[in-house]
């Protein structure tokens, strides 16, 4: 038995070739071929290489599932050396009807819709240290969950074509977000667009430490607009026709929230963003929106959070944009830098929040007491001392980025009337993440740093002994929420938003940005028995929903 990322034991090898038995590096098998000796504690690790083809993809058979304290775990071999590629016919990654997994390791791109899919009643998953770029031009998100909770999603980064880059949407309840990038970059496809939508019909998303961009450097000189590949006819409030590359429809920002429909059991979204980053450099293909949005949801926090938006490049552009009188809801330790500043609303209740044009007019976001504090991670909703930086993900991403930015990468889009999926030839821009947040908000200092980051390292790191590789939290990451019924859990539904750029016209504000989702499938409306909300602010408020569905097995 060999030794994959993190020190873990292989039970399993396989290859893009495959062939053998799988059982040592020197047999590998093909990765469908683990399906049918995969059970709860056992582990695949990948070989170096390029997986193609639909018997190379992480698409699990339907219920299959590790259980709690005993995952089934994929992993690559070698942190970042594994590259699934979807070719635009498979699923890189997909996770429905399948709990208690790991996916770590890996990059994946260009998939038939998403790139990673969390759906369809997937539970308490974790995918980690994962870079994903380039959904289908079509009503998809690189990384999404749908159907589905609780699930983790840590130090992964996303970029590239999506008309979301991140979305937890129409059921994809309890999602963690630790410790994520992305960088919005293109999509023809109606509908809003954001780099990390947190709430739309769902519940209790945590995003911790999330740092979000935008460049839309994917989007073709012009475009005629569609929905999955067919002309769009238009609708109120979203015209067909052809449009400049700099006009995406409905560019929301680059962290949003949808909303929660009043036909929901609850509109409230007991969602919590903290500790997180938003920047756009000078010279971005920003498109509008604001950097951070979030309009009339109740139940919102927004903590320790800071965004910059160069003042010479988008000076109307707001950096954060809160709007509406809800309940419930809290801003505070905000630090807006550049733009046109930041608009709140009475009904956020906002504390210790500073902004300036420029970020040497402020305090420091990493060593003041002052607006947000960056300087340490989050875990489980805490603020911890452990130092955030350099970016957990730093090499991985810059590794990525530039593996795209070749000229014999290949991603598409949408271009023509009627719209063809054409072959597009602008390369993706290489990201150094630390870099570019010490451009945006000053240099980090040394008590931010840490010199050996417990999961950057890959094979041997550091906290190996002390960290299992399934984070020794397949227990404890979802203790919290192990006894809580899912809404929607159980519902069958597209990996992809359903519906949000159909037919009809539904109208979402969005701050001040009117974001027109035309028709929403309607979301199955379990019978309520009981409805208590408990948990205080400053921690993860939670929804406690008994149903009829309570004496299903859960997924079902």
């Amino acid at each position: 038995m060999g030794r994959g990322a993190w020190g873990a034991p292989c039970d399993y090898y396989a290859s893009p070739v495959g062939g053998g038995d799988g059982l040592s590096q020197s047999t590998p098998f093909r990765v469908s071929d683990f399906w049918s000796v995969a059970v709860p504690g056992k582990s695949l690790c990948l070989l170096d290489g390029v997986y193609r083809g639909p018997d190379s993809t992480i698409a699990p058979p339907d219920n299959l599932s590790g259980a709690s304290g005993a995952p089934i775990s994929v992993r690559a071999l070698n942190d970042g050396a594994v590259r699934i590629d979807g070719e635009s016919v498979n699923d890189p990654i997909l996770l429905g009807y399948n709990s208690w997994f790991v996916v770590e390791g890996i990059n994946a791109h260009n998939g038939v819709g998403s790139v990673v899919a969390l759906s369809r009643g997937a539970q308490f998953n974790v995918i980690r240290r994962v870079a994903a770029w380039d959904a289908k031009d079509e009503n998809n998100e690189v990384v999404g969950a749908h159907y589905c909770g609780p699930n983790l999603l840590e130090d992964v980064a996303a970029f590239g074509v999506g008309r979301k880059t991140f979305q937890f949407s129409q059921g994809g309840d309890d999602t963690t977000c630790r410790r994520c990038w992305g960088r919005w970059e293109g999509s023809t496809n109606v509908g809003p667009k954001t780099t990390l939508e947190v709430v739309y019909n769902n519940y209790r998303a945590l995003v911790e430490n999330f740092i979000g961009t935008w460049n839309g450097g994917s989007m073709p000189a012009s475009y005629t607009r569609q929905h999955n590949g067919v002309r769009w006819a238009g609708s109120a409030g979203v015209p067909a026709g052809t449009f400049s590359g700099d006009e995406p429809d409905q560019p929301c920002g680059i962290i949003c929230g949808g909303a929660n429909n009043s036909s929901q059991l609850d509109p409230n979204a007991y969602a919590r963003v903290l500790g997180s980053m938003v920047y756009v450099p000078a010279g971005a293909r920003f498109q509008g929106g604001a950097g951070l949005t979030f309009g009339s949801i109740p139940e919102l926090e927004v903590a320790n959070t800071a965004v910059f938006i160069d003042h010479t490049s988008f000076p109307s552009l707001l950096t954060i944009d809160l709007s509406g009188n809800e309940q419930g809801n809290a801003a505070h330790h905000l630090t807006s830098v550049g733009g046109a500043g930041a608009n709140i609303a009475g009904g956020w209740n906002p504390s210790n929040v500073v902004q300036g044009q420029t970020v040497t007019a402020l305090p420091s976001v990493f060593s003041s007491t002052a607006g947000a504090q960056l300087c340490f991670r989050y875990q489980d909703g805490v603020l911890t001392d452990q130092p955030l930086w350099p970016w957990p993900m730093n090499r991985r991403i810059l590794e990525a980025t530039t593996l795209a930015a070749e000229a014999g990468h290949r991603h598409w889009v949408y271009q023509g009337d009627p719209p063809m999926l054409t072959l597009y030839t602008q390369p993706h821009a290489v990201a150094d993440v630390t870099a570019e947040i010490e451009a945006a908000f000053g240099l980090i200092p040394p008590a931010c740093r840490s010199s050996q980051p417990p999961t950057d390292a890959g094979v041997g790191e550091p906290d190996a002994g002390a960290r299992p590789p399934d984070g020794g939290s397949d227990g404890g990451e979802f203790a919290t929420d192990a006894g809580v019924p899912q809404l929607d859990g159980g519902s069958s539904g597209t990996d992809a938003e359903p519906g949000d750029a159909g037919p009809g016209a539904e109208r979402s504000v969005l701050g001040g940005c009117s974001c027109s989702s035309p028709s929403a499938t309607p979301i199955i409306v379990l019978a309520l028995v009981a409805l208590r909300r408990s948990g205080a602010r400053g921690s993860k408020s939670r929804l406690q929903v008994a149903t009829s569905a309570d004496l299903l097995s859960p997924g079902k």
